[in-house]
Formats: C-alpha cells, structure tokens, sequence
C-alpha cells in the first residue's frame, strides 16, 4: 500500500539518510524517528522495533489545527515539529494554504505527515472558498453519473495536492435514509448499500488518481444513528442491521488502495457493551478480522462530546490504542504531551503493549510510502 503524496514529501525529507544517499539538506526537526543507515537485509518489522517509543507512540497521534485560529501555520508546524503523524485542519479560512506555506509545515519533522481536510461536499468542504462550492454526496448520487463524480473528486484531489494537502477524510460511506440535515443526513451519497459502494468508490478512486489518500467513514456505520456524536453520545443500529446494510459498502471499497479508515464513536448495540465504537476492541475486529482489512484505522475525532463526556482525551486516546486503532484524531494540538504521557505510562504498565504500538506505526509508515529501514 504505497500513496505518492505522502512517499514523495518523505522522499525529500528523509535523503540524507537514504540507501541511494542525497543531495537536499535534512531539515532540522525535534524528535527523529531514527538516523540508523539503511541495511540491504534490513527487516522492515525489526526495523520498526527498534525505533524509539516516544517517536512511534508520536507518529500515531492525529492533530486538529483551526484554520481561524491566529497562526494557523505556526500550530501546526509546531506540531510536526514535535513528532505527531498527521495533521487535520479544520474551519474553512483559505489563507491557511496561500504561497504554498503547507511545505513548511511538512518540512517541519524528520518524517512528512498526513495533511488532511473534510473534504466531502455539501455541508462539510472546508476548500469552497477556494476551489469552490460542490454538491452534497446525496445530490451526486442523485444527479450525476459515477464516472461524473470520479472526475469531480479527481479534480479536487489535484486541487488539494496543488495547497500541499494529502489527505482527505472522505468519502463518507454509510448509508442514510435520514432527512438532508441530520448527522449524516445529506452527506450519505444513497439509502442504497450498493449506491452508496459504487459512487463512494469512484469519489476514492478520483482522490487516488490525484495523489490524495481517501479515509472511508464512519465504521461500522453512523447512517441511522439516533444522534450526533460531535454533540452528545449517540447509538448506532445494532449489530444485525449493521451487517445486512451498514457494513456492505466496505466489502467492497476496502479492496482498492490506498485507502483508510475512520471509526465512528457511537456506540453499537451487541457489539461494543456500551463503548463507542472507536475504542472498542469488538469493533476494531470487527474490521480487521471479518472484513480483512490490514490499513491504517483511525478515530473520529475524540473532542467530540460521545467520547468526551466519558473519558479525558488522553485516556480515550490510549482505549483506542489497546483496541487496535492506529492514529487518534482530536481537535487542537494542544495536548500532544498529555496524550503521550499517558501512552507512554500505558506501554511501561504493560495496558498497550510495545508489539502493539508497532504494529500500527507500521501500518502509518506503509501508507506514507515510507520503508522503515530507511529511518
């Protein structure tokens, strides 16, 4: 699973320490994730362990910067600066992307991060301002033809690789009857399993084509949920009615690459004894084992008020970890050290263990294009 936006960046950052060597300077980072000489019996797996806890346990964590917040630029750089794996940025303000400032931002740390927006059309395009308005998922599947939309979405990828952007936490898959304005509502392309399979996936392939990696949202399904977890705590359809209409896009979509995952937080009845589903063990299996799905899984945004009003960010980041998500996703990038604290606390009170914290870096390191012996 290899995604050019992100190998290309990485490419240029990590150089100097190449089996090919380099011309272009390293930045000059904070943490690094290695400076070991790559091997040409270098086992990838190994190589993964033997890097340091604090860097790894960094590269799993999916900072929130505001696109209206005063030097939207400086937080994030910070926070690249200070070793997280992604950024999100949130809010609609274009001068964010204005004279390519992004590439500061990747240049920042010693391994390129995902740079993502919501980009889904309809009430959640954070690029409008600049690239402009486009439809709801539910009027696509409505009025245009899939190819129609796939040109769309291509056309849009090359926009957000051209501000420096490489990922894009769309397409949303699940699949909604609800009226226009509910939590997924309008942002659901069909009520229709197999509609919804055949234009979220060529929204996906479109992202591809550009470059850009798409995230399927929100598993194991938030289509009918009976609230908003942004707002407030909200359960899911129980697990028989997930499977027969819910889960079927992904049986599908989860077949191309590259591509991710984001786990929505309402709670599934028979499935996730009353957690939310992100930090649920059951329904991180649920994924992995049933729907054979190996790529990278991350939260949906943990500031929100479903997994809020129950734990503090740093606990709920760690519960999504033992349960075998790969990156946690919050809304601010203020608590990068609390969030490893406690991760870090996990690991030595053995709650998340060291194979499991590699194996997600490993997967967040596949989908950057990025082999491991080269750190």
């Amino acid at each position: 699973m290899r995604a050019p936006a992100v190998a290309t960046a990485a490419a240029l950052l990590l150089a100097a320490c190449s089996s090919g060597g380099g011309t272009s300077p390293s930045p000059a980072p904070a943490p690094s994730l290695s400076s070991a000489e790559p091997s040409p019996t270098c086992d990838p797996a190994r190589a993964v362990a033997g890097l340091p806890l604090d860097d790894k346990l960094r590269q799993l964590l999916f900072a929130g910067v505001f696109t209206g917040e005063p030097d939207p630029i400086a937080s994030a750089t910070m926070a690249v600066r200070a070793g997280v794996g992604g950024i999100n940025f949130l809010g609609n303000e274009p001068q964010v992307y204005a004279d390519g400032e992004l590439a500061q931002v990747t240049a920042a740390g010693s391994v390129a991060p995902f740079l993502a927006v919501d980009q889904e059309g309809g009430r959640v395009q954070r690029l409008a301002p600049l690239i402009g308005s486009q439809p709801s998922a539910r009027t696509m599947g409505a009025t245009m033809s899939p190819g129609e939309v796939e040109q769309l979405a291509a056309s849009t990828g090359q926009a957000m690789a051209d501000l420096g952007l490489n990922m894009d936490l769309a397409p949303v898959a699940d699949v909604s009857t609800q009226a226009d304005d509910t939590v997924i509502g309008d942002r659901a392309f069909s009520g229709d399993p197999a509609v919804v399979t055949e234009y979220a996936g060529a929204f996906a392939d479109g992202l591809r084509s550009a470059g850009i990696i798409p995230v399927f949202k929100h598993f194991p399904g938030i289509g009918s949920a009976t609230g908003n977890t942004d707002f407030e705590p909200a359960t899911s359809p129980p697990l028989e009615q997930l499977r027969a209409v819910d889960m079927v896009p992904y049986e599908t979509l989860l077949k191309s690459e590259p591509s991710a995952v984001m786990m929505g937080t309402a709670v599934v009845p028979g499935l996730t004894d009353g957690e939310p589903a992100a930090l649920s063990a059951a329904a991180v299996d649920l994924l992995r084992n049933d729907l054979a799905f190996d790529g990278v899984v991350m939260t949906d945004s943990l500031s929100g008020a479903a997994v809020e009003s129950v734990y503090p960010l740093p606990v709920a980041a760690e519960k999504a970890l033992v349960a075998g998500v790969d990156m946690v996703l919050w809304d601010s990038s203020g608590e990068i050290e609390a969030i490893v604290g406690q991760l870090t606390q996990a690991v030595a009170a053995g709650r998340l263990s060291q194979e499991r914290v590699d194996e997600s870096v490993a997967r967040v390191l596949d989908l950057k294009g990025i082999d491991a012996c080269t750190l």
